[in-house]
């Protein structure tokens, strides 16, 4: 996948570009470093969360605006932005990048798992674990926990739907290379299943 983009053309950035624009969105010591990073960001991994106005709210302007905010032409929908970003959680190596995108995968999951077809929250479950298998031994435990959080909300919220779902916990066990690994991955799952959601997220979502 090739991403370069002003964004005045549909064109992708490259890898390195991404990497350098979740660095300055959640590194750079300029504010405006930070929300041009950010809009750029937004535009390719949207979470269909967010208007124009809430965003100018945040940052201080007033534009009374209600509308959508604009992404990349290729992403037609949730499951098309969930398969961008575990794309980018796959391929990147960078902290600053893997931290960024599973944050905003999150929301979306949160937001908007329970409208994707079922192939596609089973891709996007099995994407995420293998990241874990692939990459956990070498990423600090933060992200191992936030990136175990995300796909127990899609075991959580698959769990009545999706039989394979109910199958991820022990594929935590017999496929982790290291045993810490494995009990990290465990205490989050139960966290997680046990942890209160708002209101506005339970009325989108079955769970567990």
């Amino acid at each position: 996948m090739n991403v370069n983009q002003e964004t005045d053309g549909p064109v992708q950035p490259t890898l390195e570009q991404l990497d350098t624009w979740c660095e300055q969105a959640l590194s750079s010591a300029s504010s405006e470093a930070r929300e041009e990073a950010e809009r750029r960001l937004r535009y390719f991994f949207p979470t269909f969360s967010e208007t124009q106005a809430e965003l100018s709210d945040a940052y201080g302007i007033s534009s009374g605006q209600e509308r959508v905010l604009a992404v990349f032409p290729t992403i037609k929908g949730p499951a098309d932005a969930a398969r961008l970003m575990t794309w980018f959680l796959h391929q990147s190596a960078k902290v600053y990048s893997q931290t960024y995108v599973v944050r905003r995968l999150r929301t979306l999951v949160l937001n908007h798992l329970g409208v994707m077809a079922d192939d596609q929250k089973s891709a996007l479950r099995v994407s995420l674990l293998e990241a874990i298998r692939e990459k956990g031994s070498e990423m600090p435990a933060f992200l191992v926990d936030d990136i175990t959080r995300t796909l127990a909300l899609v075991v959580m919220f698959t769990w009545f739907d999706m039989s394979e779902s109910r199958d991820v916990i022990d594929q935590v066990l017999e496929g982790a290379v290291h045993r810490v690994l494995a009990l990290q991955m465990l205490r989050a799952f139960v966290e997680e299943f046990n942890r209160e959601l708002p209101a506005r997220y339970i009325a989108r979502q079955r769970r567990v």
